[in-house]
């Protein structure tokens, strides 16, 4: 009978064992990967006083210390900022890598995105317009990153001022380029379109991209710096990639308040 009694006691064990395994390992494969984001209109660097201070602009990037750095209106050699070539600049002095791509057909001036992390492929394309606006070329920068395996891509782009049409018509098109794809992705920048108007651009776009601040139930306001009041410039994520904290940045150095999100992104 001790024996019997035995064999039973090592089959529970056994039991609970698996049990364990079994709960364990979900948990094992929801694994997040933790990084911070940031979106920043720099104006080439000059302030709300239109004083050219590049280096108080790397203080409040700096500051926030982001993985991952979308910039807009970035100069590459502009005589109005002292020829500086200004993603190359800041990168290095943040210890990151980086990927210009000009717009409004212009070699010096554009968007940029820094990288902690190492970029594995990227690419620059124009943005198109309706057909009946004649407006400035807008552009767009895709990066893709590898992290612990996954391949995340960031866009970053500063859309027209030629209203809900042009807006419509330049994000749909990096939708597309989504859709080409289908890797996790972060959509930030100068969007230049308020958030009620934006919800109703695209159909089906927020279906698989959301604003980080509002779908965490967060009112910001970026524009202009000095007396915010509307929020034109967006971090939007797809699925797969959690918004757990975000906040602009107080600051002169630009027209625009930078937006900081800190996010989770799923390890498939």
């Amino acid at each position: 009978m001790k024996k019997k009694h035995g064999c039973w006691t090592d089959k529970k064990v056994i039991c609970i064992l698996i049990f364990l395994c079994l709960a364990i390992n979900p948990l094992i494969g929801s694994v997040k990967t933790k990084m911070t984001v940031m979106t920043y209109n720099i104006r080439h660097a000059f302030g709300i006083n239109e004083t050219l201070d590049l280096d108080e602009v790397f203080k409040v990037i700096s500051g926030e210390n982001p993985d991952i750095l979308i910039l807009n209106e970035i100069d590459q050699g502009n005589s109005r900022s002292g020829k500086v070539f200004q993603a190359e600049y800041l990168a290095e002095k943040l210890g990151m890598e980086y990927v210009f791509g000009h717009t409004e057909e212009r070699d010096d001036y554009g968007n940029a995105i820094l990288s902690k992390y190492s970029i594995v492929e990227s690419e620059a394309f124009d943005l198109p317009q309706p057909k009946w606006m004649k407006a400035v070329i807008r552009g767009c920068i895709r990066i893709s990153v590898e992290i612990n395996g996954n391949i995340i891509d960031i866009y970053g782009t500063h859309l027209g001022l030629g209203g809900f049409q042009e807006i419509q018509k330049e994000l749909g098109y990096i939708y597309e380029k989504y859709k080409e794809r289908k890797n996790p992705s972060i959509i930030a920048g100068d969007l230049n379109i308020e958030y009620l108007d934006l919800k109703s651009s695209i159909k089906g776009f927020f279906d698989d991209f959301r604003s980080a601040n509002h779908y965490l139930g967060i009112d910001l306001h970026t524009f202009p710096s000095n007396f915010p009041g509307a929020q034109i410039d967006y971090i939007l994520l797809s699925k797969g990639i959690e918004p757990v904290k975000v906040y602009t940045v107080d600051s002169f150095a630009s027209d625009h308040l930078p937006i900081v999100c800190e996010i989770e992104v799923d390890n498939e």
